[in-house]
């Protein structure tokens, strides 16, 4: 029966004489370069997207800073800047206490916020190279894939909450939205 069925088989697609491993040797062991290229590749992805996002997370902190405490958009930015990097400044200290006065999920936000900067500053501060050789190139992306997440789902989070304090300040929605896009915008062309 075997025999039968190598007779029907087209000559593409005969592999009797075929050679196993003819080609292995181009794959550079077990996993091969181009597996380890390609991970590589989605990590820089990944982590170009997740810086993108924080960026998105510190300019609603720039607006924060204006808003909130009639900062100039300079003052505010380097105020985000500090609320970010340093987790003792009084930056970070002050907007975190203001997370924390208001009721309800405002206080988890902050200790998820914390953690959140944590991730960040590991990500900026680490060469991709170090990143490598302390875990597997999976589980960064894995890592880095959670804290983009992350960042998107604080950021909209910390808008909504500087858009009630605009609002219990008097200002209407639309024009707190308004004003932070604005100010959003003046700080990254800046």
């Amino acid at each position: 029966m075997k025999r039968d069925q190598n007779k029907n088989t087209r000559p593409a697609y005969d592999f009797s004489k075929g050679v196993r491993g003819k080609y292995v040797e181009r794959l550079g062991g077990p996993h091969g370069d181009w597996v380890r290229e390609m991970a590589a590749r989605d990590a820089q992805r990944w982590i170009a997207e997740s810086l993108r996002r924080f960026q998105s997370l510190e300019g609603t902190f720039v607006a924060y800073f204006v808003l909130l405490r009639d900062q100039s958009i300079a003052e505010a930015g380097h105020a985000a800047w500090e609320a970010i990097e340093n987790p003792q400044s009084a930056a970070h200290v002050s907007l975190l206490n203001d997370l924390r006065s208001e009721r309800g999920r405002s206080t988890e936000l902050a200790t998820e916020l914390s953690k959140l900067l944590i991730e960040r500053n590991w990500l900026v501060h680490r060469s991709l190279h170090s990143a490598r050789l302390e875990i597997e190139p999976g589980e960064f992306v894995d890592r880095v894939t959670e804290s983009a997440t992350a960042a998107s789902e604080i950021e909209s989070e910390f808008r909504s909450f500087l858009l009630r304090r605009c609002e219990s300040l008097g200002i209407a929605l639309q024009e707190a939205e308004d004003r932070a896009a604005q100010v959003i915008h003046q700080w990254a062309a800046a």
